[in-house]
């Protein structure tokens, strides 16, 4: 008797893993999406304006900037603040992050408060687009992020959730004392 139910129970077992490997076969088939596929924050269209917005959510390449704290006059400027050195060109998939937290309206201090801390930019971001660049400099020192065009400061905002900038940029400068003190005190105040 034991030997008939062998059979009966093995072809349930064999239709059970076809019918496994068949739906896992068919997820692979799924669409991928990235930060572009993201509904625009309507709020920071009107904040930034749309050649800004466009530049910032569909860059052909973005470049990240080590920032210098005083300018000596004889460096490159972004705005009226010194570049150190440049750091690279960021990768898209490593660049999604930050652009998934510059369209969070929810990142921002949306009022029209403003920091007494001086701005210090730690690090700048160039969000170019054929031959347009947008600028977005950040100063850990406040939480301050600001957007530079052609030259000229276009608006300044305090930022919420700086860890995950935070971590960005020490990930880009590993050996860089002050943004992983800034990490270690980020992680340290979140807990």
């Amino acid at each position: 008797m034991k030997r008939h139910l062998l059979p009966v129970l093995a072809l349930p077992t064999v239709a059970l893993c076809m019918s496994t490997c068949i739906s896992c076969k068919s997820q692979s088939n799924l669409p991928s999406f990235t930060y572009k596929d993201l509904p625009k924050d309507a709020t920071l269209n009107r904040l930034w304006g749309d050649s800004i917005s466009e530049v910032i959510n569909n860059p052909t390449l973005i470049k990240a900037y080590k920032m210098q704290p005083a300018s000596t006059g004889k460096e490159m400027l972004i705005g009226e603040y010194a570049i150190k050195h440049p750091i690279g060109t960021l990768d898209m998939t490593y660049a999604s992050p930050l652009v998934f937290f510059l369209n969070d309206s929810l990142n921002y201090n949306l009022s029209d408060d403003m920091v007494k801390t001086p701005f210090t930019p730690t690090i700048a971001f160039e969000f170019q687009q054929n031959k347009k660049s947008v600028f977005i400099l950040i100063s850990f020192s406040g939480n301050q992020l600001s957007i530079v065009h052609d030259g000229k400061e276009i608006m300044r905002k305090l930022f919420f959730n700086s860890k995950y900038l935070l971590r960005l940029s020490a990930g880009l400068q590993p050996q860089d004392e002050y943004l992983n003190y800034m990490l270690n005190q980020s992680q340290t105040t979140s807990r």
